[in-house]
């Protein structure tokens, strides 16, 4: 009899009665903040989920204006004015029960602030 009980264990976990239901998906992927032919333009990231959900810039220069929620959600991202060479920064999203995944930020040398 137990071996019936833990073959049932695993055949739920490894067969998807565990898994999240929904999805996770973000678009775009990439942002580029070029001051010289778009600036400030597409600056928001669609989010898509049924899950609580997280959003964390890997710099200091990255600003989302919501960090957390749960559900759909459009996040706008801004950046600080770079007054040095072209950087590069990325928004991490986490939900739960999902893999993260990475919005990619790139910004122009001397550019306005976007926020």
């Amino acid at each position: 009899m137990r071996a019936l009980i833990v073959i049932v264990i695993v055949c739920q976990f490894f067969f998807g009665q565990n898994k999240p239901k929904g999805a996770f998906m973000i678009s775009p992927t990439s942002i580029e903040f070029n001051y010289d032919t778009s600036p400030c333009l597409n600056n928001t990231v669609n989010l898509t989920t049924s899950a609580s959900w997280t959003a964390t810039p890997s710099a200091e220069w990255i600003h989302v204006d919501l960090g957390g929620g749960t559900g759909n959600q459009t996040i706008t991202v801004t950046t600080d004015a770079n007054a040095g060479a072209a950087r590069n920064g990325t928004v991490t999203f986490a939900a739960t029960g999902f893999s993260s995944i990475i919005c990619n930020i790139s910004q122009t040398a001397n550019g306005d602030d976007c926020s």
